[in-house]
């Protein structure tokens, strides 16, 4: 798997030392830190012999500028929502690993020890994994955290046939028909806002098995012509031409 680690508003050095040594570990290079709350000399002596990694990290101010190369962008949460916090619904690490056929690149966002990824953080990944702890102590160390999705990704078997990955301009374009639908049917907005974050949860715990493009294609097509029937007006005009520039 090709494996982008991001770490968001890291705040001690020592542990992104040692996550560099973790990538170091399992064979992955490719680090960004966005806003880090130190120098990052200060974390060459916990990464030992994994100091090049740190080396070439990249630094950037926003989550945008570490993700808008890859396939998919994956959060982390140690806190699991219900149906009503559809922001934190979560799948269980090794399950997403093993389930996982996609090419590309993908990128594992991880969280401030402090509090973790935002609610709007996570609203910016495609999935959010979960690693199952005892609920008396349900907090990982972050670089333990990981270590263990770093391990899982490495042991995955590789002998499988991947997939091209669904394009963000399908998923925009599949979401945007369906907010048309719900629009036209009358739907209140913040019931909008929950019926396309569940869309791409249950997008995402699906693609990593069998959803291609073509596939996202074809649902997206079925969203469009229902959004047609109940109106053509600047939302599915709108639609049309951003599939006819696709």
């Amino acid at each position: 798997m090709d494996i982008r680690v991001v770490l968001v508003e890291p705040e001690q050095p020592g542990n992104t030392g040692m996550i560099a040594r973790a990538m170091k570990n399992f064979g992955y290079a490719d680090l960004y830190l966005v806003n880090p709350k130190f120098n990052l000399s200060e974390s060459r002596r916990m990464a030992v012999k994994a100091q090049d990694v740190l080396d070439n990290a990249k630094i950037v101010d926003d989550i945008s500028k570490a993700v808008r190369d890859v396939s998919l962008i994956v959060g982390t949460t140690s806190k699991i929502g219900g149906l009503r916090n559809v922001r934190r619904r979560a799948v269980e690490l090794r399950k997403f690993v093993r389930n996982y056929k996609w090419k590309g690149k993908i990128a594992i966002l991880f969280g401030r020890e402090s509090i973790g990824l935002t609610n709007k953080e996570l609203e910016l990944c495609d999935v959010i994994v979960n690693i199952p702890t005892s609920e008396e102590y349900p907090c990982l160390n972050i670089a333990n955290s990981v270590s263990i999705v770093l391990y899982e990704c490495y042991t995955r078997d590789l002998d499988r046939e991947l997939i091209e990955p669904v394009s963000r301009e399908t998923l925009k374009l599949l979401e945007y028909y369906v907010e048309f639908i719900c629009y036209s049917i009358g739907l209140p907005r913040f019931k909008t806002e929950r019926v396309i974050k569940v869309l791409r949860n249950v997008i995402g715990r699906c693609f990593p098995k069998c959803i291609g493009e073509a596939e996202a294609k074809y649902l997206m097509m079925a969203a469009r012509k229902v959004a047609l029937k109940l109106g053509v007006d600047t939302y599915a005009i709108k639609g049309s031409q951003m599939l006819q520039e696709g």
